[in-house]
């Protein structure tokens, strides 16, 4: 298990320290079922491994709008496809990776996020969904659709 966990952190700092890093930052407002409205705060970095294609890695916080619960805290991985039209970009994103749980830690979830929407430049917006399959297997499945908006440096 450590050679595939070396071979992984030796290919994933290649593929990074071959091109050039483009940190990114998002906001998502989240407005799930029951009244549960909460917002996301993402920060991560993306390079480019095709002329359109980027991979990354990111962070962040989850938490409700009045702080009464324990954050949720976002680890992904993220790929990023995108279509040049004129000067404005058409792209389909996707954030798998896994939610902590800081207040339970025995119950976190799988997080599923496709998004597309459009680049104006360095900022960019976009609709997608934001699914959590929560551990253990008998916690169920909670999602709902979302928007971002975010910012490349």
């Amino acid at each position: 298990m450590k050679k595939y966990l070396i071979v992984l952190t030796l290919a994933i700092a290649g593929v990074f320290s071959a091109s050039a890093i483009s940190p990114f930052a998002e906001f998502q407002p989240i407005q799930a079922g029951n009244d549960w409205t909460a917002f996301n705060l993402q920060a991560g970095v993306t390079t480019a491994v095709h002329r359109v294609v980027n991979v990354g890695v990111g962070a962040g916080i989850t938490e409700r709008w009045n702080f009464e619960n324990d954050p949720l805290i976002p680890i992904f991985a993220r790929c990023e496809v995108w279509t040049p039209m004129g000067r404005y970009k058409f792209f389909g994103s996707m954030d798998i990776g896994y939610e902590i749980n800081t207040g339970n830690t025995s119950c976190g979830a799988v997080m599923l996020s496709p998004m597309l929407g459009f680049k104006f430049g360095k900022y960019y917006a976009g609709v997608g969904y934001l699914g959590h399959y929560w551990t253990p297997k008998h916690a169920g499945t909670t999602g709902t659709f979302s928007m971002k908006v975010g910012m490349n440096f």
